[in-house]
């Protein structure tokens, strides 16, 4: 999972760019890693798999998450736009 890309999905729910091609700030990238560790924590999820689509002034986002010991899946789906 590219947590680069988790990083501008956040930084640009937060209000700053959502291109996942510019830099992105270091706080947004500390909230992906929290997020992933809280999911991983919470869920004993063994492998991530991040998928984003960005429309300019909105942007889709899902975690997909899988637990190896009892073949579970999950999925998080998060949403956000400009108004």
């Amino acid at each position: 999972m590219d947590v680069k890309q988790l990083g501008a999905w956040v930084q640009g729910a937060l209000g700053g760019a959502s291109n996942p091609q510019e830099l992105v700030a270091a706080v947004s990238t500390s909230i992906a890693n929290e997020l992933l560790r809280a999911l991983k924590d919470d869920l004993q999820v063994d492998d991530f798999l991040w998928a984003f689509e960005d429309g300019g002034t909105e942007m889709t986002g899902n975690i997909y998450m899988a637990r190896n010991f009892d073949n579970r899946y999950f999925a998080l789906e998060m949403w956000w736009s400009i108004d």
